[in-house]
């Protein structure tokens, strides 16, 4: 093709710089430099023998331009770069060649770097309205307004940029992005939904929510994080499940325990459900419904048969519902699978595994398992004190009760129930002074707590303070009015049972409307 069948700046904006400098110079038999060295002059070498080739004035305009062109990118190559000489020569360019958007992408860029925004929007503005269906120039002009901090006009000509390239994942998540930093969080999740059709990437548009949903909850804004993770959990192929239980586990952390527990449902109900899910719907039925608590963990069981997690949690609502036999048996199978296993068992289960064994009447049970316990874990507090208390509580082995209550207090010095044990175990010692100053102690750390109400009762009469010891009691049952023990102890004093009864019932909390 010879250079007098060149449109106007067609070729800058159809092929690279140096396709078109080759095919030029194969055409004209001359070298490439000699093009570099039109620009300025009045006449092209061609253009002045006889029997040359005659430019017409674009070809003319043209040749200028790209000049400017190649002088403008030999300065941005130099070290060091002479950004400003570059920037004069992308605007003579741009002069020579007005039509062509490419010298105004460079200017817009050493505009940058000069820091010299309205130049390089101005540019850009000038590159869209050139060619208005490319993507590109509206993506360059909407990064640009983002840079210079104008987030809202970025919004705008990012979604010019992907109404003409609608399926560029890179332009929707940039979109998407920045509705997001607005807080406009509506339409950036209805440009994510639409990218699952429209995307070259879907799968980058999920792993991008699901990226910001974790963002959202490492900066506390768990509620912006649900709708994202949503989103996921409902489109993604794959492990929808462990998307379901985060969802669970987020709307729990909201309060919103309707969605909590339907998430967990729909967590359950995929291909490999998590344990966890079960457990945490479970325990959410606890709250109103302990039977269907049951029947779902009997559910788990027969699913992922022989999961400790699942028995345990079923053996632990057992003991709550006081079946205790139960959950004993629970117990036991989930110390067989794990030692068969060979894995550890943890102090809290021995803690929940000897409080059933107890409070069945199996106290030689409960004692082994305990012991077998702090054999484990020497510094189980919780199952010194428990063991303690225990023997406290029938007179036995006081020693080594108080060896393991102080032994507990060491590790958890501000324990209101381990010092009401420590009082327990002076008032079984017949020291009652020493008892009574524990206890008051441990009243004053555990606030309206009806078992150590009971025990001031307890050491008050044994001080022969009757009046003391009736105020304490009484303050016991009402907290309490089921304890027949209390009741024996009012009614020997000549409390009056009934009253205390209407009192309790006067006492309990009305439900506040969210409750309800």
């Amino acid at each position: 093709m010879m250079p007098g069948a060149l449109s106007h700046g067609c070729l800058l904006r159809r092929i690279m710089l140096p396709q078109f400098l080759r095919r030029c110079c194969k055409a004209l038999t001359i070298p490439c430099w000699c093009l570099l060295l039109s620009t300025g002059c009045a006449t092209h070498p061609w253009r002045a023998g006889t029997g040359g080739a005659a430019l017409d004035e674009s070809d003319y305009e043209f040749s200028k331009a790209l000049a400017h062109y190649s002088q403008g990118l030999i300065f941005e190559s130099e070290r060091p770069k002479d950004l400003k000489k570059a920037l004069a020569e992308f605007e003579a360019a741009c002069k020579f060649d007005p039509g062509s958007p490419r010298p105004y992408g460079k200017m817009a860029v050493d505009a940058l770097c000069l820091r010299l925004p309205d130049k390089a929007i101005e540019a850009l503005e000038k590159a869209c309205d050139i060619d208005p269906d490319a993507s590109q120039p509206w993506v360059d002009l909407a990064s640009t307004y983002q840079l210079c901090g104008q987030s809202e006009l970025a919004v705008k000509y990012y979604g010019k940029a992907l109404s003409r390239a609608p399926t560029n994942t890179l332009v929707r998540l940039e979109l998407a992005r920045i509705n997001f930093q607005l807080k406009h969080d509506d339409q950036a999740l209805k440009i994510l939904k639409q990218g699952l059709s429209k995307s070259d990437n879907p799968r980058l548009v999920l792993a991008f929510a699901y990226g910001l949903g974790r963002e959202f909850i490492e900066n506390k804004e768990v509620s912006r994080a649900v709708p994202c993770l949503r989103f996921v959990a409902d489109n993604v192929s794959t492990q929808r499940q462990e998307f379901y239980h985060r969802l669970g586990e987020l709307y729990e952390a909201l309060g919103e325990q309707k969605q909590a527990l339907d998430s967990f449902m729909l967590a359950t109900k995929e291909d490999a459900p998590l344990p966890d899910s079960f457990v945490r719907l479970a325990a959410i039925y606890m709250e109103t419904d302990p039977a269907k608590a049951i029947e779902t963990l009997l559910n788990a069981d027969r699913r992922i048969p022989d999961n400790p997690i699942i028995l345990f949690a079923l053996a632990c609502i057992y003991s709550v519902e006081k079946e205790y036999q139960k959950a004993v048996q629970e117990f036991q199978e989930v110390r067989d699978i794990t030692n068969r296993s060979g894995q550890k068992l943890s102090a809290g289960f021995y803690f929940y595994y000897g409080s059933a064994y107890e409070r069945m009447g199996e106290f030689k049970k409960a004692e082994e398992v305990f012991k077998e316990c702090i054999s484990l874990y020497p510094d189980a507090h919780e199952v010194l004190n428990y063991l303690a208390y225990m023997w406290a509580d029938k007179g036995e082995n006081l020693g080594k009760a108080l060896e393991y209550v102080d032994r507990a207090l060491e590790l958890d010095p501000e324990n209101g129930a381990y010092i009401d044990t420590l009082g327990w175990i002076y008032y079984k010692q017949k020291k009652y002074t020493k008892a009574r100053d524990q206890i008051l102690e441990a009243n004053e750390l555990i606030k309206d707590d009806p078992t150590v109400n009971e025990h001031l009762g307890d050491i008050f009469q044994a001080l022969n303070d009757n009046e003391k010891a009736l105020s304490y009691w009484k303050r016991s049952f009402v907290l309490d009015p089921k304890n027949e023990n209390v009741a024996q102890k009012l009614q020997g004093q000549g409390g009056d049972v009934d009253a205390l009864r209407k009192e309790a019932a006067k006492s309990v909390k009305q439900p506040s409307k969210t409750e309800q």
